[in-house]
Formats: structure tokens, sequence, C-alpha cells
């Protein structure tokens, strides 16, 4: 069959494929291929750990499927992450997506990490980094259910990758994770024009 501006992936996919999910309320996009390269800017080392930790929720639901590798600069990178500290505010995270049509090119998150001596401080920062990870790989809109990692808010205790997680982003790729060289860092040819599309996460109170 033919095709459209080489976005599409191989199989079909429409919301009813890998189910339960919430594939019809979200804004789905995709890597053109893994491993992602993930740039982390200066943190302590159990924010570090963390965000990994929750970024290997991910790896560890798709069977490595979904892969990453880091790298030490920040414009080879596919996405970049910095980190802030939590003033108290509600925002623990926020991430932009630059894409093409339905290919992502580059992706960032900016989080807002909990101090450690805050109550609950290591698991909402796990869940946080997962949920914008998830954010990065190409879930744009939020869970409407608060089980799921990608629900808009936290309370801490939605902290696993859930069934209806995993679906939407088998959605989004078609079950399809395409491997590519580290070296190429080409994005496929495209006559879609580059837009960004920017999403935060909140904390309940």
């Amino acid at each position: 069959g033919g095709g459209g501006g080489g976005n599409n992936l191989p199989g079909t996919c429409d919301p009813t494929t890998f189910a339960p999910n919430y594939a019809d309320l979200s804004d789905l996009r995709h890597w053109p291929g893994f491993p992602l390269r993930v740039f982390l800017g200066p943190a302590n080392q159990s924010t570090i750990d963390l965000t990994l930790r929750g970024f290997d929720q991910w790896v560890t639901a798709t069977n490595g499927r979904v892969d990453y590798i880091l790298v030490d600069n920040a414009d080879s990178a596919d996405i970049v992450v910095s980190f802030d500290v939590n003033d108290g505010g509600s925002q623990l995270g926020l991430t932009t997506v630059t894409f093409r049509g339905n290919t992502l090119e580059k992706a960032e998150i900016d989080f807002f990490y909990i101090p450690a001596n805050q109550p609950g401080a290591a698991r909402t920062n796990q869940i946080t980094a997962a949920h914008e990870f998830g954010h990065t790989l190409g879930l744009g809109l939020h869970s409407p259910n608060d089980n799921d990692i990608m629900a808009a808010v936290t309370d801490g205790t939605n902290t696993t990758v859930t069934n209806r997680d995993l679906n939407t982003l088998l959605t989004a790729y078609c079950n399809t994770f395409p491997q590519r060289l580290t070296t190429n860092r080409a994005a496929p040819p495209s006559d879609e024009p580059l837009e960004t599309f920017t999403i935060s996460h909140c904390k309940q109170h």
C-alpha cells in the first residue's frame, strides 16, 4: 500500500487494537527509532538515580524495546533533562516535545524534584520521572484514570506503568519499536511543519 508523508508505521493501529487504553483521549506521537539519547543536567546523585529508575519502568514494561543511552552533550541528545528544586509549588514537571507530523524530533523535561528530606520525596520523584518520560515517548495528553502513571496529577500512589499506560504506548508505536544506528542523527525527510507542544504534571495538595 501507499502511505502519507513517511510517518506511517508498519501495521494498522486504532484505539481498539491494544485494549484497555486511553489512546483515543491522547495525542500520540512516536520516535523513528531507539535507543534514545538522553542528556541529564546537573543534579544530586539520588535525584539522578530516581530519574533513571523512573525511565527504566518504561524499558521494563516494553521488555527493553523502549531503550535509551546517556550522552554527555545536550546538542547530541534527543531528550534533555534539566533539574530544579521544587520549592513547595504544585508543579512537578514540564515536558516540551518537538515534532513533525506524528514523528518526534526532540524533547525537553524540566523536572522540579522534591528535596530528599520531604515525606514521600523518593516515590514522588520516581513517579514524576516515569510520567515525564512517558510524555517524551509520545504520550501527549494525560490519562483520565488516577491509577495510571500518566494521570495529570499524582498523590504518590500511582507508582507503576499500568496495562493501560503500556497499551496506549503500544498504540502510538503500533507495537513497532525500530532500532536505529546510534550514529544516525538525521531525522526522516518530511514536508510537515516543525511543531512544539508542552504539558505539565502536578501533585495533589
